[in-house]
């Protein structure tokens, strides 16, 4: 009866923009990397909304993570786009030798391009005016961006801005979880 009164539909994300600041692997298999993300999440409902906990964020290469870090929790309204922003950094983030030798390899090219997935992690709840859902584990995950390495000048750009994002609902059925 829900479902058929309010019409739930999930929120999407995309990435609006990412800059590569600095760039730094070194032997045998460190990085430390500086990256400013934009976020943009629209939720198309006309009469719900949602409560997102703080979302972890990552930066992924391949499987392997070469940054993270949290974006605080945040309410997102009916109706409503929202811009999300994050300083993703990474400290002497350690990455496993085949990573590291794929991104010298990318790094040795002419284009200098390194493929990168953006990842986000958090639970949410919807509220339909009295009704609230419980809390559900949601994964975004934003494939297919490619930012050039920074030169001494100025920070490096993602090719691929407006990048639309799959996300994915988890939620839990006793013991086992779904999505």
């Amino acid at each position: 009866v829900l479902y058929f009164l309010y019409r739930p539909q999930r929120p999407t994300f995309s990435v609006t923009s990412l800059k590569l600041s600095s760039f730094n692997l070194t032997t045998p298999s460190t990085i430390n990397a500086k990256f400013d993300l934009t976020l943009s999440t629209t939720n198309p409902n006309d009469k719900i909304i949602f409560s997102y906990d703080p979302t972890s964020v990552s930066l992924l290469y391949g499987d392997t993570a070469v940054a993270s870090t949290t974006i605080p929790s945040f309410l997102h309204r009916q109706r409503n786009t929202t811009v999300l922003q994050a300083y993703v950094t990474s400290t002497e983030e350690v990455v496993d030798s085949d990573a590291a030798m794929e991104l010298k390899r990318s790094m040795k090219r002419k284009s200098q391009l390194v493929a990168l997935k953006v990842e986000l992690e958090t639970k949410v709840e919807a509220q339909m005016g009295v009704f609230q859902t419980p809390r559900v584990g949601i994964k975004v995950l934003c494939d297919g961006v490619a930012v050039s390495l920074p030169d001494d000048e100025k920070p490096a750009t993602a090719s691929a801005e407006n990048t639309a994002c799959q996300v994915d609902v988890r939620f839990k059925v006793w013991k086992w979880t779904v999505g």
